[in-house]
């Protein structure tokens, strides 16, 4: 669906597929940008499937990653309440986080450099509904409808501080 609407909107040709040693020849030189959202941290080794990709892309190519930032409010949220786990630290279904120093160094040991990174996240949110469960009188409480209209400022404080739960680098090969 989102191939098809980037291809009537903006004209561009989005190939949706799996990268590996069968389809690197197959691509290789053809894709200046290749973005991977939600990819990384959901398979077993990352740095085979970087390797595929930096294979394929040469120098001056774009890669977009987004996967999940570790150290974040999220994730201190979900070690502080292991049993209300929701999101981030939720194995078998993500089997890493990555702090922006991690994702970094693998992504230089396949040839690129990181130009911008962006941490965002939920993690405000996230925090307070752990809490509505961890708590059942919070989710009628004064202090949510204080803190319910703010949430988005509250998140830019967190994101502000490096501590939000997503990190999206835009990287080139070089």
């Amino acid at each position: 669906m989102e191939a098809e609407y980037a291809a009537k909107r903006f004209g561009v040709e989005v190939r949706q597929d799996y990268i590996s040693k069968d389809t690197v020849s197959k691509y290789r030189g053809q894709y200046g940008v290749i973005s991977m959202f939600s990819v990384l941290e959901h398979v077993p080794d990352p740095n085979h499937i970087l390797s595929d990709v930096s294979a394929i892309q040469g120098e001056g190519d774009t890669l977009v990653i987004e996967v999940p930032h570790f150290p974040s409010i999220s994730t201190m949220s979900q070690m502080t309440f292991p049993d209300f786990v929701n999101r981030m630290m939720h194995p078998p279904l993500h089997l890493f986080l990555f702090s922006l120093r991690s994702l970094e160094g693998m992504l230089k040991r396949h040839g690129y450099k990181i130009n911008a990174a962006w941490l965002f996240g939920q993690d405000f949110y996230e925090m307070i509904s752990t809490l509505g469960l961890f708590a059942p009188a919070m989710n009628q409480s004064k202090l949510l409808s204080a803190l319910s209209p703010m949430m988005s400022e509250l998140q830019a404080v967190i994101d502000n501080h490096n501590l939000s739960d997503e990190v999206l680098v835009v990287a080139e090969r070089i």
